[in-house]
């Protein structure tokens, strides 16, 4: 019998798996698509800003060291409305942090944290996998998966760790109910190459009449970037190079440089998700699954961080390793913990969502980040906000082992 069982090996996934696995936990991975596959949607060519809290976590789970590219590191992040003055400037410096956090490709993420799974003696993995059913019991789990060509087998676990995504299969047959709310904006996501670049070390967050934008250090001369459109992305992502690149340079300026290469794109529609509880008996959402948010702030990967780990510190509570990983009492525990956290972010980025698209908000928009020159509470709120120190601190977060 396994201690957790982790449906789903994406970035989520594949980092709880890797923390349970640290406490000693005998942990199953089920995950549909192979890291290697290109067609593996979350470990992609996207990148993603890993908040400083982020960063430890990940540090401390022994996966930062076995980046195969360095990381980015982000030392400021300026805000601003195009076509107003004033805006918000958050750097690491005032803040007396060496930065504020790294930005790292998903799939160099994804390939550190697959290595370290298949190195471990406690991780089985069945991937590609599926599971096509579960019965709860008073004590266990059963797990039907279908590995590969294989027959299906029923596996045993004491907890059911769901980590599938947004649109979770699991969720709906656990009979947790998800708000789903459809944004009427789309993103275009990819890498851009600059001539030389001015402030590797700074990201930018921008409104603009058709949406709001980040552009993110991604190394050397590349940058990755969100164009966040109203109304036609699809469009957008129809661009051949020299005219997307005009596009960008038109909108982000040459405050990052200017924009002479870029690669692959994707256009993907923009929803929030949000389950209304985040346990079962013997099973708990995590990530996505359980809140799965508008990307304009990077949030969505970050809260996931933190529910990792929280969770394995919540298990250690029971001892190490947990007798009992389904306790009804441990699960209600890291409930209780989450809860205020992901109600925060929720409610932020789906504020930031509804105050960027709508164009009769932007002297509200402009006031608001001219707020910042002269309201001194506000600048720590936001540093506190993007550093991911919104709540209780787990010990990962805080660079302690469990």
């Amino acid at each position: 019998m396994y201690a957790v069982l982790v449906a789903g090996g994406g970035l989520t996934g594949a980092s709880l798996a890797v923390a349970l696995a640290d406490l000693g936990l005998k942990v199953a991975v089920v995950e549909a698509v192979p890291p290697e596959d290109p067609r593996q949607p979350s470990l992609d060519d996207r990148t993603s800003a890993i908040a400083r809290t982020g960063v430890r976590i990940l540090e401390n789970l022994g996966v930062w060291p076995r980046l195969a590219e360095t990381p980015s590191p982000i030392r400021a992040v300026e805000i601003s409305e195009r076509g107003c003055f004033g805006g918000a400037r958050i750097d690491a410096a005032s803040q007396g942090l060496d930065s504020l956090g790294s930005v790292v490709r998903n799939r160099v993420l994804g390939q550190a944290l697959w290595e370290k799974l298949r190195e471990s003696d406690c991780v089985d993995i069945y991937c590609p996998g599926k599971v096509h059913s579960v019965k709860t019991e008073s004590d266990k789990v059963r797990v039907s998966v279908k590995a590969g060509a294989g027959k299906q087998k029923t596996l045993t676990t004491r907890l059911l760790a769901v980590a599938e995504g947004a649109r979770s299969p699991l969720r709906e047959k656990f009979g947790i109910q998800a708000e789903h709310k459809e944004y009427p904006q789309v993103a275009l996501t990819g890498l851009a190459e600059v001539r030389k670049a001015v402030r590797p070390d700074t990201a930018w967050e921008r409104f603009t009449a058709e949406g709001p934008l980040a552009v993110l250090p991604a190394g050397g001369r590349r940058y990755g970037f969100v164009i966040v459109s109203n109304r036609g992305a699809e469009k957008l992502g129809e661009l051949n190079d020299a005219d997307l690149l005009a596009r960008l340079q038109e909108l982000v300026g040459y405050r990052a440089g200017e924009f002479v290469a870029v690669g692959p794109r994707a256009v993907y529609p923009l929803a929030l998700d949000r389950a209304e509880r985040v346990t079962a008996p013997r099973s708990v959402l995590v990530g996505a699954a359980a809140n799965s948010v508008h990307p304009l702030v990077a949030q969505g990967f970050n809260l996931a961080l933190r529910d990792v780990a929280a969770l394995s510190e919540t298990l250690t509570a029971a001892g190490r390793p947990p007798a009992d990983p389904g306790d009804p009492a441990l699960l209600a525990r890291y409930a209780s913990w989450r809860r205020s956290d992901q109600a925060n972010v929720v409610r932020f980025t789906d504020s930031l969502a509804r105050l960027s698209r709508s164009a009769w908000l932007r002297p509200l928009r402009g006031l608001g980040l001219q707020a910042f020159d002269v309201l001194p509470q506000a600048r720590p709120m936001l540093a506190r906000f993007a550093l991911g120190q919104g709540g209780r601190m787990s010990r990962l977060a805080r660079g302690l082992p469990l």
